[in-house]
């Protein structure tokens, strides 16, 4: 909220009675489940056991080095009664004490048993786990709305102390947050997405913390996967484009951004009751991209909207660049409407940043200007092809479609992405972002595979099965605008020698499949939601690994046979761009670069996103003129890379 309006609003409620300004906090909390009538406190290494309060089960997580043979835990344990003893598979514990595994696993059950002479008076079934654990605690059922709960993250190992992961991490804190179902079709599910908000203990203010290493914020996302029958799409998908993808245009300026997400598996308790195997993720906003903060008015000048960050959230015209949507054309003066910069919402997209809610200025000019050039009705071919580069970020563009061509993608080729703007004074190039790609290596967003076989056109797939094509991707395909079909070809045969071959991409696949099942989460979770009532959303038993190899083989087949004319055959040099080598930087009078290979697009921009040269290459030295441009820097686009090159 805007610090203004805030001041204001305290200002006003100041009258009114304490128990009004008075934030309402949970009651619930941890507690040791069905054992709690029996003992005050227990602990094994120092870490409390989550306990169902319901069922006969507990779950501890320790570190990998915990686990194998002959290895000891210090029990700590504190009775309501000292007549009481606890025992584990039969054996007694003492309190303060190791006990030692024979053999301690992450896939065997234990029985815990609390005794009283030689009666058991209860029994729980413990299992150990080497993910971290997430406790979510609410007083009501969670819902769509925001509400005050409580969470904690238990990792396996707490960051090393000192260490960059150990700054704001959240280990092992119990913390106030408010929490809320997310997702609209995934909302649906019986396994539910939640989203996170981190607060002080004033449970008003945010509060960063900085979990698995990954990055130091205050809003997190609980992915439930919950269609996918491996639980692992979305996760290998994004770490995918991640390792692959051209950076935005603005990357060499801001070499710290990701344009994309990191995440970690974990286990979730919702008020003690195990939920399941979910991915804790970073969001996708104006930090993890760092577009440039909007500008406060002050002096007598307005807000100035600069970075600009927008999310596809539904399937409309707009959304698809002016598309056929449902086989119905786009008719420019019907199907896309006048914006408002008052609306946070407008035609199918969300505005992400800046936030109108705090007070903000938002600007939709820039999206609805790039709708519109994607409209035949506004921009004919010529202009589509020599203005096009101005509009869309085209590097980025290419490697997302081949992305989402290669696994057939059923929901992300218009909808379930991002669209920004680093900053509005110097360009309106839009680049794009990948989000939730559940929907993809052979299987729909509903999780069905009867439509989604590998050896089929990706624009015809997604034109006749699901909403269409995106209008932007048919364009530069049919007009060929700065070589767009070429770049696809080069760029798809760099990749297949290296992102895009088999044992590339199935390796993260059997990486993530060895840590969920060696972890014991992968049968837990098959277990948590295998019967009759959750069929639609139960994870295969061997998470689907299978499937997706055998339809990845099927799938570059078909892919080398459309770019490749044949099979592939890999090259003594598999990846050629990276000997190419700039002369020397700064320049003066003409940029020289060395051993390039036939047919590569380059392209020289601006800063303010203005190309003054483009080519294909045609011998193995380019010599690029800019005597004629002013002093500054500019960017190098090459497949793959972007080099900053200084002009003086």
């Amino acid at each position: 909220m805007n610090k203004h309006i805030r001041t204001l609003l305290l200002c006003l409620f100041a009258s009114c009675s304490a128990s009004l300004l008075a934030v309402v906090f949970p009651q619930s909390k941890p507690n040791y489940g069905i054992l709690s009538p029996y003992i005050d406190s227990l602990s094994f290494n120092g870490k409390r056991p989550i306990i169902d309060p319901i069922q006969d089960k507990a779950y501890v997580n320790l570190a990998n080095s915990q686990f194998g043979s002959n290895s000891n835990l210090h029990m700590h344990v504190a009775f309501k009664d000292s007549s009481y003893r606890l025992f584990i598979n039969g054996l007694e514990t003492t309190s303060n004490a190791d006990f030692r595994f024979s053999k301690l696993s992450t896939t065997q059950t234990y029985v815990l048993s609390i005794k009283q002479h030689d009666k058991v008076l209860k029994h729980c079934y413990l299992y150990f786990s080497s993910l971290p654990f997430v406790e979510l605690y609410s007083d009501s059922e969670l819902t769509d709305a925001y509400q005050l709960g409580r969470i904690k993250v238990i990792e396996p190992e707490a960051p090393q102390a000192g260490s960059e992961a150990a700054k704001n991490a959240g280990h092992n804190q119990l913390l106030l947050a408010n929490l809320k179902i997310r997702g609209n079709y995934a909302a649906k599910q019986a396994k539910k997405s939640f989203s996170i908000k981190l607060k002080d203990s004033n449970g008003s203010d945010k509060l960063d913390r900085r979990y698995f290493g990954l990055r130091n914020d205050n809003n997190w996302i609980l992915d439930a996967m919950a269609i996918d029958k491996s639980r692992m799409r979305n996760r290998v998908s994004t770490d995918l484009w991640n390792e692959f993808a051209t950076k935005p245009y603005w990357s060499v300026l801001e070499p710290n951004m990701r344009n994309g997400t990191r995440g970690q598996y974990v286990e979730v308790f919702i008020n003690n009751s195990y939920n399941g195997l979910y991915c804790m993720t970073e969001r996708i906003d104006r930090k993890q991209l760092n577009l440039k903060k909007y500008t406060p008015a002050s002096n007598g000048s307005p807000a100035v909207q600069r970075g600009a960050l927008y999310k596809a959230d539904s399937w409309t015209h707009a959304v698809l660049m002016c598309g056929i949507l449902n086989g119905v054309p786009c008719i420019f003066s019907q199907h896309i409407p006048n914006y408002s910069n008052t609306k946070e919402k407008w035609a199918g997209y969300e505005n992400e940043y800046p936030d109108l809610g705090d007070g903000e200025p938002i600007d939709w000019a820039a999206l609805y200007q790039g709708v519109r050039f994607c409209s035949s009705e506004h921009t004919n071919d010529d202009a589509f092809r020599s203005q096009v580069a101005s509009h869309f970020d085209l590097p980025l563009w290419v490697d997302y479609y081949l992305f989402i061509e290669l696994m057939l993608s059923a929901d992300n080729q218009a909808k379930n992405s991002y669209l920004a703007i680093y900053d509005q004074r110097w360009t309106s190039m839009l680049s794009i972002v990948p989000w939730d790609m559940d929907a993809t290596w052979g299987r729909r967003w509903n999780g069905s595979s009867t439509l989604t076989y590998a050896d089929q056109d990706f624009d015809a797939f997604v034109s006749n099965y699901e909403h269409g094509q995106n209008n932007l991707f048919l364009r530069l395909k049919a007009t060929n605008a700065a070589s767009f079909n070429d770049r696809l070809e080069h760029r798809y045969q760099q990749l297949r020698a290296t992102h895009f071959s088999y044992d590339a991409l199935m390796r993260p696949f059997r990486q993530y499949y060895n840590l969920l099942t060696q972890s014991g989460a992968a049968q837990r979770e098959i277990k948590r939601w295998d019967s009759e009532n959750f069929a639609s959303i139960a994870a295969e038993n061997d998470l689907d690994l299978g499937f997706i190899g055998r339809w990845i083989a099927q799938r570059l087949t078909y892919l080398d046979n459309q770019y490749l004319g044949g099979p592939f055959v890999a090259l003594s040099n598999p990846d050629p761009l990276t000997a190419i080598s700039l002369q020397q930087n700064p320049v003066f009078d003409e940029i020289i670069l060395n051993n390039i290979p036939q047919n590569v697009p380059i392209r020289l921009q601006t800063l303010h996103g203005q190309t003054v040269f483009t080519c294909l290459s045609t011998t193995n030295q380019l010599r690029i003129p800019v005597s004629h441009l002013p002093k500054g820097v500019y960017l190098l686009h090459l497949p793959g890379k972007t080099i900053k090159v200084i002009k003086q």
